[in-house]
């Protein structure tokens, strides 16, 4: 019988330390510089889904970014600029990417 506790004690400490951890979540900050203002995108690779699409004065934070998700940063096109790469981020922690746009 006390064998049995035994195993039933056992099996309740390992059930209790089981525990599933949700991914924390993290904030993305977008740096715009070389023009007033651009529209940047932010897709969620993982989930291909848009999470962000605003017009960005100089520095944009965008909260609540999945941890180890692939985010796509890009600038839309603006006139008289060239548009800077699309960046890819796996967020790990708070992080930042910068967009510079750059006079044609």
């Amino acid at each position: 019988m006390k064998k049995i506790l035994s195993v039933a004690a056992l099996g309740l400490s390992l059930t209790a330390c089981s525990t599933n951890f949700a991914p924390m979540n993290y904030t993305l900050t977008v740096n715009v510089s070389g023009v007033p203002t651009a529209t940047v995108t932010v897709t969620d690779t993982t989930t291909k889904q848009t999470v962000f699409q605003q017009a960005v004065t100089g520095t944009a934070t965008i909260p609540n970014l999945v941890e180890d998700h692939v985010y796509t940063v890009s600038g839309l096109d603006v006139s008289g600029f060239k548009t800077p790469a699309a960046q890819t981020i796996t967020l790990k922690k708070n992080d930042s990417v910068s967009l510079a746009y750059t006079a044609q």
